[in-house]
């Protein structure tokens, strides 16, 4: 008997504690599953903020090219005319100006050419100055090799209508005639007045086209002399 009771007092009792221990590791588990979720969804907030923000534009400063004067003989309008034009070119883009300084010959070449081929007339308005920069920057760019747009054509004010005015009589008619015919003939000899036409707007100078930051933006004229 006393083995016996021995053998009961020596065996293992069960764990008390087993139950909480439990317990414990469910916790540890469910908060490592939380904080597994709430880092994966700071991760994708981050990620798709960062796609979502729109690229950032580069500004860009200009810089300004000046040119030597160009002084050329105008077409005949009837006389003969000369123009004195200083100018420079607007760019964004830095390397351009290596590239205008390496091709100014063939740039200058070509502006010879194009100022060569105006009349005084055309370069003596607003209008034709706009036209003859937007000129300018197309010669450059086709030198460096830039695509660009060609001008749109300036719009043509149509010509007024006036209305055609009835034929006259030269004289009275010679052979007798009643009151009511010769009052008939009067009123065709004095017609009414025709209605009073509505004079043409004036001409309004065509609107520079945008910037483009890729080749030359621009020409500014230093001075522009016709002589």
């Amino acid at each position: 008997m006393a083995k016996a009771d021995t053998a009961k007092n020596e065996a293992p009792a069960p764990d008390a504690g087993g139950k909480p221990k439990k317990k414990k590791i469910l916790i540890l588990a469910v908060i490592l599953v939380l904080l597994l979720g709430a880092g994966g969804g700071a991760a994708w907030y981050f990620l798709k903020g960062k796609t979502d923000k729109k690229p950032v534009e580069e500004v860009l400063n200009p810089v300004f090219v000046p040119l030597d004067t160009f002084t050329v003989n105008l077409q005949k309008d009837p006389d003969d005319h000369v123009l004195q034009v200083g100018l420079s070119l607007k760019i964004y883009k830095p390397e351009l100006e290596e590239k205008i300084k390496n091709a100014m010959p063939e740039i200058r070449n070509a502006l010879l050419l194009l100022l060569s081929s105006k009349r005084a007339s055309e370069l003596s308005t607003i209008t034709g100055k706009v036209q003859l920069a937007g000129d300018i920057i197309s010669s450059v760019d086709g030198v460096l090799g830039i695509p660009h747009k060609s001008s749109k054509p300036m719009a043509v004010q149509p010509p007024s209508i006036v209305p055609p005015v009835a034929a006259v009589p030269s004289a009275l008619p010679q052979q007798p005639v009643s009151v009511n015919s010769l009052a008939n003939t009067v009123a065709v000899q004095n017609p009414p007045p025709p209605p009073p036409v509505a004079s043409a707007p004036p001409p309004v100078a065509p609107v520079p086209e945008p910037e483009d930051k890729n080749g030359v933006a621009g020409v500014l004229f230093s001075s522009f002399i016709i002589q």
